[in-house]
Formats: C-alpha cells, structure tokens, sequence
C-alpha cells in the first residue's frame, strides 16, 4: 500500500519531473559530475517525451520500442539502456516501482573501435598555427597532458605543482577522481606564455562565467577545420595516450595517466604502431 501510494503521488507530469529531480540529487550526494548529472537527465526526460505518460508506468516493452527507435550508434544505445537502468534500479530501491523494466534489456553488440589519435604532422601543423597563446595552450594540454575538454576548461592554478623537481598538474575527470600527470616542458612554456593566475580558473567566457568544455572543443575545431585537418578535440586526448604506450609499453601506467578505471578503455585511446607489429614479425 506504500508503494502504490508513492506512485499515486507522482501521477501528474510535474511530480514525474520531480522524481527525476531526485534522481539527480542522488547521484549529486553519490558524487556523480555535473555533466554525468545533465546527461542521466536529458536521456530520462527524452525517453519520457517519446513515452508520452509518466516513466514510472514504462514496461519492459516500452524500453525496448524505444531504443530501437533511436537512430543513434550502437555505443549510444548502450549509454542510453545504462542510464535507464541505473534510474530504474534507483526507484525500485526507493520503492516507486516493485521491478525494474530495463531488466533483461540487452545492450547492443559494440564493434571494438581502434584508437584515432590525430597524426603528428597534423598536431605540429595545429600546434605551429595557434597564435592565439589560450588555444596553444588548450593544444598542448589535450596533446601532451591528456586532458578532457571539460578539464581544460576546468584548469585552476591551485592543481598545478611547479616547484617540484618534476613539475605535475592535479586534474580532476570523471566521476571526481583525480589524477597527478607530469609536465612536458613545452607545456610549462605554454602555462608560463599564457599567464598564470594567482588563484582559481585559468579560463572564463567573456561575461565572466567558466569556460565551457563545449566552447573549448569548439574553438578547437575551428582551429583544425580552418587549417584542413580532419581532427577534434579529443583525438588530442588519443595521441597523448598512444604516445605515452609506445615510449612505456606501460599500460597500466596510461591508464593512470588517463583517469580510466578499466584498462580495457585505456586500451581504445593507444595505438600500438607500426614499429610494435615489426617487433611482433621478427620476434615470430
């Protein structure tokens, strides 16, 4: 009778918007990060726009209608079933529902994607172009540090240890977890070319609120569509780990570097080269 209560009580369309608000207060006290927050969001109030009744009522079957409705890659459809059922799993547990209807939802089968880091010649081409001393630098943080648009973005003078004998920024990724990289000297050159502040962020928007990870990764863009070269943001991201696995062949240790929790993503970022397969060929 509590539970049919509690269902009762979110009927309408404004108490199913609270339901997700508490949804997103929980994973906030879980220590979830803002963009996770707004993405677990935007896929509920999508599927609940697509539904057309309240995402309490959903059943296994709506689950299913809806990912195959979705023009999406395979890797999104997952996504999507895993922030479906990570809310679901959450209102059974509260008592809003007596099952979860993501159970038994299969996720697509995912094609193994190989690493994309951007070329060297085209790296040197976008790093000898970027007059700008705020783009070189957000170059040379993505290349030879590793770092996320989202942490670029989020870059303060307080993560950055200089006075050790090998200089290291403390960032900040995913889920709150941090991690210490070392810096390459060309990026100690680019912090000490573009200034650093006292304290706090390093970055702002023109009104003075925080840089965007959106608005870094799409200066970034520009920057490489304007020179012609096919690249993003983030394939800085992939050169940096491919680099760091080649002059290791430390897995462990790009995984560190990178802030991943399963090797296995570690290994999506690093390209083994050309030189690994040769070893492989005279080693048979």
């Amino acid at each position: 009778s509590a539970l049919r209560s509690r269902r009762a009580a979110l009927g309408g369309g404004a108490s199913v918007r609270d339901v997700v608000v508490q949804f997103a207060q929980y994973q906030s006290f879980r220590e979830f990060s803002p963009v996770s927050v707004v993405a677990y969001a935007r896929t509920l109030t999508r599927f609940q726009s697509w539904l057309g009744r309240p995402i309490l009522t959903a059943d296994h079957a709506d689950i299913i209608a809806w990912i195959n409705s979705l023009d999406v890659q395979p890797t999104t459809r997952s996504d999507y079933i895993n922030r479906l059922s990570a809310f679901y799993q959450w209102a059974v547990r509260e008592e809003y529902l007596l099952k979860n209807p993501t159970h038994r939802v299969d996720k697509p089968k995912v094609a193994r994607r190989k690493p994309r880091p951007i070329s060297e010649k085209d790296y040197e081409k976008a790093l000898a172009n970027a007059h700008d001393p705020r783009l070189y630098l957000w170059l040379v943080l993505g290349g030879k540090v590793g770092m996320r648009c989202v942490e670029i973005a989020g870059l303060r003078a307080e993560w950055l240890a200089l006075e050790q004998p090998t200089p290291t920024v403390l960032i900040i990724g995913k889920g709150n977890k941090e991690r210490e990289v070392p810096l390459h000297p060309d990026v100690l050159d680019a912090l000490y070319s573009y200034g650093i502040p006292a304290r706090g962020r390093f970055f702002s928007m023109c009104d003075g609120t925080p840089m965007s990870a959106r608005r870094v990764s799409r200066i970034g863009s520009d920057h490489f569509d304007s020179l012609g070269i096919d690249a993003t943001m983030h394939q800085l991201r992939h050169r940096f780990a491919t680099r760091a696995y080649q002059g290791t062949r430390d897995l462990r240790l790009v995984q560190e570097m990178l802030g991943h929790a399963d090797p296995a993503t570690t290994a999506l970022y690093t390209d083994v080269g050309a030189d690994a397969a040769k070893s492989l060929l005279d080693a048979i």
